[in-house]
């Protein structure tokens, strides 16, 4: 045991989680190691206690985000940011592959007009058929591009959407989580039209 000075003083041991026995080291695990309970957590419950504003995905739609998002990270710091948007698109495909992510690429979104479709649009990936993801490649995201997800999203009837925007220097800082509450009329509506 070193002796003390000044400079350093004189700290008591902490307890040890282990102890010797003969020539062996045997781990204990003191009570405060142990796990904690795993706590279920009921998203309906969740949303009842955030109020009627507030909706949330589903479970299997926020692991889908999950990936994606870890998928498109690789992505990134393989590529780096600067390369045009279809460069990313291509490799996120790939990455995809390799991690075993259902996805469509591409797709077709119809757009309905009283039972009658009226056009479409092409979201750059349904992945597990639970998240739309939009990739972007500009200065930064702006409402244009969130009205485009969102109009995606009413459309397909997915509640979960992300905007990766890999021109960001960090891919974390690029990223927007969207989600469309199919409950609630959107907001910037009309307003009162009577007379």
């Amino acid at each position: 045991m070193p002796l003390a000075t000044a400079m350093s003083p004189v700290r008591p041991r902490a307890k040890q989680p282990w102890s010797h026995s003969s020539d062996m080291v045997s781990m204990k695990r003191p009570s405060e190691f142990r796990d904690p309970p795993q706590i279920k957590i009921d998203r309906q419950d969740r949303q009842d206690r955030q109020g009627a504003d507030r909706f949330e995905p589903s479970l299997h739609a926020d692991e889908t985000a999950y990936a994606v998002i870890g998928a498109a990270i690789e992505v990134h710091s393989y590529l780096g940011p600067g390369f045009l948007e279809s460069i990313y698109e291509s490799a996120l495909a790939i990455e995809f592959r390799l991690r075993n992510i259902p996805f469509d690429r591409q797709s077709a979104v119809e757009v309905h007009y009283k039972d009658f479709v009226v056009g479409d649009g092409r979201a750059d990936f349904i992945v597990g058929g639970s998240v739309i993801v939009e990739l972007k490649a500009v200065e930064g995201i702006n409402d244009a591009h969130r009205a485009q997800l969102i109009s995606y999203l009413k459309a397909t009837n997915i509640n979960l959407g992300l905007i990766l925007n890999f021109k960001a220097r960090r891919l974390r800082d690029g990223i927007q989580r969207v989600v469309w509450n199919p409950i609630l009329p959107p907001l910037g509506g009309l307003g009162d039209l009577g007379g």
